[in-house]
């Protein structure tokens, strides 16, 4: 697996980014290669301003694929303009991140979940505020992109946190590294009929200071 990371490396340091965004497209092909997957978690991490230009599928078709899987699908949301931002995270611990001091050179991100930021990168802070839910008057990019990305991944019971740049990739996907590691797998059976259309169900815990997020409805088929 260290040589897979590595290769995975070099080829993210030697992309170049070209033409139109194709999201749907791109999430598409990527929950089937996720449910392949071995084990019996399955997440898939998007980093995106939420734009989609060049995709043949429609958001709506992009959505009714991932709530046929079982694949957690996250979203981080890149704001460009370095104006203040909310996240969408509600879980009862938050991570969260110092805001990014100004530097002469953009740092180069790890590609993987969970490695510990560069040093000269703020750590995220042990104790998290309230959360706050990002609106499009704080989000610099288009609203409609980060309400896209939430739209892919809040019925999946992943989420999409909005960041400035660069430097916040580290604490976000450690935080979404973090969270992963700290689920649970709760099922049941549905006496609902197999019709192929998609149930709401709602999680609630009995002591209130904890928030659930869980997937928001399942296909009956």
């Amino acid at each position: 697996r260290c040589a897979e990371r590595a290769a995975v490396s070099r080829a993210l340091g030697t992309a170049q980014a070209r033409g139109g965004t194709a999201l749907y497209d791109a999430v598409a092909e990527a929950v089937p290669l996720a449910q392949k997957g071995v084990e019996r978690k399955k997440a898939l991490v998007v980093i995106s301003d939420g734009e989609d230009q060049n995709s043949h599928l429609g958001l709506r078709e992009a959505q009714q694929l991932i709530r046929e899987s079982e694949v957690l699908v996250y979203g981080i949301a890149i704001d460009p303009s370095g104006r203040s931002y909310g996240s969408s995270y509600t879980s009862a611990n938050p991570p969260s991140s110092s805001p990014s001091k100004p530097t002469s050179s953009t740092p180069r991100p790890s590609p993987f979940p969970g490695r510990k930021p560069p040093a000269s990168a703020p750590s995220p802070a042990p104790v998290a505020p309230p959360p706050v839910i990002a609106s499009p008057r704080n989000y610099g990019g288009s609203s409609t992109g980060v309400n896209a990305l939430r739209s892919l991944t809040d019925d999946s019971g992943g989420r999409t946190e909005v960041i400035q740049g660069p430097r916040d990739l580290d604490p976000a996907t450690a935080g979404i590294a973090d969270e992963l590691s700290r689920q649970y797998f709760l099922g049941y059976i549905s006496t609902q009929p197999k019709d192929g259309k998609w149930h709401e169900i709602q999680v609630q815990v009995r002591k209130g200071q904890f928030h659930v997020r869980a997937r928001k409805g399942y296909i009956a088929g």
